[in-house]
């Protein structure tokens, strides 16, 4: 019999994407798997029978996750190369010889090819594995009052059972706290992280899409064959206070000005002056109706909800920046 407290996530960065590798770190965080069989149940309507369902045929397969959790500089890297970009690589920054920078910028003309992952999943009853996982969509929460919480939602091949891979032990990991959130809102993506606003964020969320389609090749498997992308804006939605930099996005709105912002989380020293880092820049343009007059700590505020456009100067219209001390993204952590 399965023991809840025994439960546990594992995964490894796949070498070709959908064979399955060998887990080379532990997740920390709850996992939600739902494996899903596509059937042909035909009524047979001329059977002699009053019965309504008699033969059933799998057609597809395929497996849904659910990842939630507390943010992490070491672990949201993980999420961001199976939404964003595949094959990143992290830079040493000046005067680091520890810290690694982790840029995920998709391109907007090209296939971004995100990284596929195998996950291992169960408990000391039986553990259940699912190859070239990847991420329909990332939400980043940003509540003052907790750390940032990320909740991911995955697509998998099909689960089959097999056994853990033994010897990892847990990571390391630093939470990222939503209170030390600081946000920039500037004119031009040049400029973006120029203009801090230290009394106007109350909080907040962050959707990123991957646009990814699945693609079903005759290749003789009930799985989906690989991933295609199709268009996709980044979502958000930001409570802001109303004061004269609330006006100032009302008036964004009215007359459909692009809004640029840069959310921007520190961390725990690394080396140096340099500081573990989240850092999320986004071109705006708030495409739904705000919110009025929410109340949010005694303070007036306004709800603000629109999504990413291409800024045609830069030609830019997300990214995400990460820096930590994670040397690969195959690694330990």
């Amino acid at each position: 019999m399965g023991i809840g407290a025994l439960r546990r996530i594992q995964i490894g960065l796949e070498t070709t994407r959908g064979t399955s590798v060998a887990a080379s770190k532990i997740l920390l965080g709850n996992l939600r798997m739902t494996p899903r069989l596509e059937s042909y149940e035909p009524e047979d309507e001329e059977r002699n029978s009053l019965g309504l369902l008699h033969r059933s045929t799998i057609i597809g397969q395929s497996c849904d996750m659910r990842y939630e959790g507390g943010a992490t500089f070491e672990q949201i890297i993980n999420f961001l190369a199976m939404t964003m970009i595949g094959a990143v690589t992290p830079t040493t920054p000046g005067g680091g010889t520890l810290s690694r920078d982790w840029a995920f910028a998709p391109s907007l003309i090209a296939a971004n090819t995100q990284d596929g992952f195998t996950f291992e999943y169960g408990d000391d009853q039986q553990e259940y594995e699912s190859a070239f996982v990847v991420g329909k969509q990332l939400e980043l929460s940003y509540d003052m009052g907790g750390p940032i919480r990320l909740t991911a939602d995955l697509v998998g091949r099909y689960p089959v059972k097999s056994t853990f891979t033994g010897s990892l032990t847990a990571p390391t990991v630093v939470d990222i706290v939503s209170k030390v959130t600081t946000i920039a809102v500037d004119t031009t993506w040049a400029g973006l992280g120029g203009t801090a606003k230290s009394t106007l964020l109350l909080g907040g969320t962050v959707r990123i899409p991957s646009g990814i389609e699945l693609v079903k090749y005759a290749d003789g498997s009930l799985n989906w064959s690989t991933t295609q992308e199709g268009k996709r804006a980044l979502e958000v939605e930001l409570l802001m206070a109303h004061n004269a930099d609330g006006e100032t996005q009302y008036d964004n709105y009215a007359a459909r000005t692009t809004t640029f912002v840069r959310l921007e989380t520190l961390g725990p020293l690394i080396e140096g002056a340099l500081y573990k880092r989240l850092q999320i820049d986004m071109a705006l343009r708030w495409t739904e109706p705000p919110e009025m007059f929410e109340l949010e700590s005694g303070l007036t505020a306004i709800r603000f909800k629109g999504k990413s456009v291409v800024d045609p100067t830069s030609a830019n219209d997300y990214e995400v920046n990460v820096r930590n001390a994670v040397t690969a993204m195959n690694g330990a952590t």
